[in-house]
């Protein structure tokens, strides 16, 4: 399945507790940031991204979230809801997501009040199951010349490839820091394979990027309970099963929103990547009835 028929859940359900003083009647992904919500940033990055079907989990505040979405006009992107009921943290969210609509085979889920910039594109090759090349008749000679001109025409990448032979069962998207201290680390062996998440500490680490891409056959072996953590109680489980889970590292800015401090900051961040944001055509919002 190529990225552009490619779904992608993003996780706009959580409390927000440490900016709602701030905005107490908005989820935190609908904070007004360089005149327009967070949330419709994110969006318009991932349709510049390429995607073109997006289901939004809603949980806090569900129906300031959910009215904003049906009064906005997204174009060629189909923009899908779903609401929490009760907290199912970030993993049960997930799983109530991918229940409720039809997500495809792999999908991506990202946080909905974060930015990373990175080519996804990368990230997605891991997860694809290896083109069939070979044609009946063809002989060894015209397959061997065949696979070395396609070789010769695709671009150079530093990406670390996954160890073993296939596709990963899922990639997480990670990004170094200088300081770690606020979000925890992502531990792996050399060929990039995710070994552990580690505790939050001071120093320059590979950080968890809020960025996953699935095989759906992975749900399968998310633990039956709520509230559920990926972090917490998704990616261990994963882990102690043996599944193959790559880390692939991204190079560009980070934010996330979840301080007042980061919060201050994020205006000038979308200004300085406003051309990879807005997505053409611009959303419209209908009038109320």
């Amino acid at each position: 399945m190529s990225l552009e028929n490619a779904t992608i859940i993003l996780l706009a359900g959580g409390f927000g507790k440490r900016v709602e003083h701030l905005h107490p009647d908005l989820p935190k992904p609908l904070i007004r940031v360089a005149g327009r919500p967070f949330i419709d940033w994110i969006c318009g990055y991932w349709a510049r991204q390429g995607i073109r079907r997006m289901i939004v989990s809603l949980g806090h505040l569900a129906d300031v979230a959910e009215r904003h979405f049906q009064s906005s006009d997204w174009g060629d992107v189909e923009i899908l809801t779903v609401i929490e009921e009760e907290p199912l943290g970030t993993g049960g969210a997930v799983v109530h997501a991918a229940r409720t609509h039809e997500c495809g085979d792999p999908f991506i889920v990202a946080n909905g009040d974060s930015l990373v910039f990175g080519p996804v594109s990368e990230a997605w090759e891991l997860i694809q199951p290896e083109p069939q090349t070979q044609v009946r008749g063809q002989t060894s000679d015209q397959e061997s010349m065949q696979k070395s001109n396609q070789r010769l025409k695709q671009p150079k990448s530093d990406a670390r490839k996954p160890s073993g032979t296939g596709p990963c069962d899922g990639v997480i998207l990670g990004r170094e820091v200088d300081d770690a201290s606020r979000y925890g680390s992502l531990r792996t062996n050399e060929q990039g394979r995710l070994l552990a998440f580690q505790e939050k500490r001071p120093g320059k680490a590979l950080i968890n990027a809020g960025v996953y891409l699935f095989g759906e056959s992975l749900l399968e072996r998310f633990p039956n309970r709520t509230p559920l953590s990926l972090e917490v109680d998704v990616f261990p489980a994963l882990i102690q099963a043996d599944m193959n889970l790559h880390v692939h590292p991204v190079a560009g800015d980070f934010l996330d929103i979840g301080t007042p401090q980061d919060l201050q900051r994020a205006g000038r961040f979308i200004e300085s990547h406003r051309a990879e944001l807005e997505y053409p055509p611009i959303p419209v919002f209908r009038k109320r009835q």
